[in-house]
């Protein structure tokens, strides 16, 4: 057993012995690393902040470079610094290579997009690319360009060796981008860009750098931001915003006129916290959201009342004004559509008025004199009855409940057996005689 066991504990060792270079070599990689961090939408302060984390991760890591591939209409609320952003500040103190890339195909660079290109060691666009102008850098500010502004620009790119010609009030190709001064040179992807820098020396914070990157030793690595920065990162659109303030606000208003609360209420809730969370981070004017939520309220109160007087009017009104007034129109990703308008408007008082009239009316007591003419009337199965839902008896649409329990499927014929409160017990029609 002994010789067994030491020609064992020899294998073993001698394993361990060749295993630690193999493990220490699999640990150095064997070419310069690339961090492609990719960038669609508008640049709000998570996704900021995400990409500031990855040049630091860079830079902790000693990789060659980082690219950033951006395709983007400009920043929201990104820092309440009225000159340069965090963002760029960090792109141009880097210790890392920093390039920009407007891609992929047909990508958009204006306002923050531009300030980054002109920090960055190296700035590309694509064939098919276009800028838009510089200002606003944060769509959050509407005022009109400053000069410190486009002089913070030029800065920018003089201190990588770019002349900026023009203010580029207007969109610009790929082509007049590059001649204008914003970019070094068009380029159709990351991987000809990489070629096409290699062996130049950029300078960075900790000094100049030579980008050694051949094409068959360097490892590319891919990145975009986490599940709760994208969904963070969602909430910035003032679309969504503006459909989940509308829908949470019905969802609750229904609730109200139901006895308890139900889901209706509980997923309108969460669509308003929500809703609440986006509107800290969008542009929302206060005096929008103000009338907006007036109108709803006055709709509320006709309902209330079981009438469609002045409130509904006046109601209707505000959730339109509001509405228009909600964000402001100075730029598209921050401007709602009049048919996205239109729609939420009709949705309401389709909901306020037809479908809330029901629902205020199933709940009224039903008089004696009622009872006694609906008992024995026929009707028809208009929502299934699993085993409640609603039935059209006498030409008006009633909330009733199956007598046996069992499932009603929409048009059935049925009859009133007797009345529960403000509920039709209702029964299969003929099936006194065992038929339907």
């Amino acid at each position: 057993m002994r010789p067994a066991v030491r020609r064992i504990a020899s294998v073993t060792l001698l394993a361990a012995l060749v295993s630690v270079p193999l493990a220490a070599r699999a640990a150095t990689p064997p070419g310069p690393v690339v961090d492609v961090v990719e960038i669609a939408g508008v640049i709000d302060r998570p996704i900021a902040n995400y990409a500031v984390e990855q040049i630091q991760a860079a830079e902790r890591h000693h990789d060659a470079l980082v690219v950033f591939e951006i395709d983007s209409l400009g920043g929201l609320k990104i820092s309440d610094d009225q000159t340069l952003p965090p963002l760029v500040r960090r792109i141009r103190e880097a210790k890392v290579p920093i390039a920009v890339h407007v891609g992929p195909r047909a990508a958009r660079a204006e306002g923050l997009v531009l300030y980054m290109a002109a920090a960055a060691n190296v700035a590309s666009i694509g064939p098919s690319g276009h800028i838009g102008p510089p200002h606003p850098i944060d769509f959050g500010k509407t005022s009109v360009p400053r000069p410190d502004e486009l002089a913070a620009l030029r800065a920018l790119a003089e201190g990588r060796e770019r002349s900026i010609t023009t203010d580029s009030f207007r969109v610009l190709g790929a082509n007049e981008a590059v001649r204008a001064g914003y970019f070094d040179f068009v380029t159709p992807s990351v991987a000809d860009l990489l070629e096409r820098i290699d062996g130049q020396t950029v300078p960075t914070a900790a000094g100049p750098v030579t980008l050694h990157m051949p094409s068959n030793q360097t490892i590319i690595r891919f990145s975009q931001p986490g599940p709760i920065r994208r969904l963070l990162h969602t909430f910035a659109n003032p679309t969504l915003v503006y459909l989940m303030l509308i829908a949470g606000a019905l969802l609750v208003v229904f609730e109200l006129f139901q006895p308890g609360f139900g889901v209706a209420g509980v997923t309108g809730g969460l669509l308003l916290l929500a809703t609440a969370y986006g509107l800290t981070v969008l542009p929302a004017r206060w005096f929008g959201l103000l009338v907006l939520c007036a109108g709803l309220v006055l709709l509320t109160v006709d309902v209330a009342l079981d009438a469609i007087a002045i409130p509904t009017l006046l109601g209707t009104a505000g959730v339109v004004t509001g509405s228009l007034l909600l964000f402001p129109n100075n730029a598209e990703p921050v401007r709602l559509s009049p048919w996205l308008i239109g729609f939420a408007v009709a949705a309401s008082l389709i909901m306020f008025i037809p479908v809330m009239t029901v629902v205020r009316r199933a709940r009224k007591p039903i008089a004696a004199s009622v009872k006694a003419e609906l008992v024995g009337e026929g009707g028809e199965v208009r929502s299934v009855l699993n085993p409640e839902g609603f039935v059209l008896v006498d030409g008006e649409l009633w909330r009733a409940r199956s007598e046996d329990g069992t499932r009603m499927r929409v048009g059935e014929t049925v009859t009133v057996s007797r009345i529960d409160g403000t509920v039709l017990i209702v029964r299969a029609a003929f099936s006194g005689n065992g038929s339907h």
